[in-house]
């Protein structure tokens, strides 16, 4: 496999887990802002 390929691929599942991580944090925001909003 060429070089640049293995690097690619690598990035492009780095920025996959990135995007997972960020969407897993903004739906851990939702459930904290809607059971603030009980206590409000």
């Amino acid at each position: 496999m060429h070089p640049s390929l293995i690097w690619f691929l690598t990035d492009t599942h780095m920025d996959i887990e990135r995007i997972n991580a960020i969407g897993s944090s903004l739906s851990d925001l939702g459930e904290r802002t809607e059971a603030l909003r009980g206590y409000l």
